[in-house]
């Protein structure tokens, strides 16, 4: 993979000008109403740039495109690990978050969808507490209610240290996560639990078009909430 690439804090920009040739990648006019507060990922490991070529940022947004929601879970993993080897992972993965925050440019479910699973597929093999992007499904399914969320944006996210209330000082990766729909939030708990192989075998259009009104998407995360807090003690 080329070594060089633009810088995450540009990602952005270069994010909107590569997906405006990319169905479903940008332009949204309805964006959600409220962000919450989450906590960064953790640093990349030393030595490893946070970037992503803009052949490699081209190809990440081919897969989580509008018309990629038509291929099942299982195809775009296919893809994203033709594309990505595992040495790309971490930088792939803050990439992706930062395309999460940003509901102009992952603005429809599926491809919220596709951003998750596979910021959940690259360490699958691994305990979901070794994920480095755990933090980030833990959030999504147990927000911070919207008072706390507010005081948190003045004194910095929890349990995510560093920033006060003027987000440009914030980390890049710190910034608000916009909420997730039913359906969203009913796939991650899935992926928080031992998913059946049948759910990947599905498109991400058909899990946003889900009626989860009568299924249960409570999903008792509060192991995965104590290793992140004691991760976050002994750092």
């Amino acid at each position: 993979m080329p070594g060089g690439g633009a810088n995450i804090s540009s990602e952005a920009g270069s994010a909107a000008e590569s997906a405006s040739s990319i169905p479903g990648a940008a332009g949204s006019s309805s964006s959600p109403t409220r962000s919450e507060a989450v906590s960064p990922p953790p640093p990349p490991p030393p030595g490893e740039k946070m970037s992503l070529s803009p052949k490699e940022l081209s190809s990440l947004l081919s897969i989580v495109s509008e018309e990629a929601g038509g291929s099942t879970f299982e195809g775009l993993s296919t893809a994203f690990h033709h594309y990505f080897g595992k040495a790309e992972h971490f930088r792939v993965g803050s990439v992706l978050v930062l395309l999460l925050q940003q509901p102009d440019l992952l603005p429809s479910p599926p491809q919220r969808l596709t951003a998750l699973y596979l910021l959940w597929e690259m360490y699958r093999t691994e305990p979901l507490a070794a994920n480095p992007f755990a933090a980030i499904f833990a959030h999504l399914l147990n927000p911070a209610p919207p008072e706390r969320a507010s005081s948190n944006s003045g004194s910095g996210p929890a349990g995510g240290g560093g920033g006060g209330g003027d987000d440009s000082e914030r980390p890049p990766l710190s910034g608000f996560l916009p909420p997730i729909t039913p359906p969203e939030k009913f796939f991650l708990s899935q992926l928080m639990l031992a998913p059946p192989r049948e759910l990947f075998k599905k498109t991400p259009r058909q899990i946003a078009s889900m009626d989860v009104g009568n299924m249960g998407q409570s999903v008792d995360i509060s192991g995965l909430q104590l290793a992140l807090a004691g991760d976050n003690l002994g750092s």
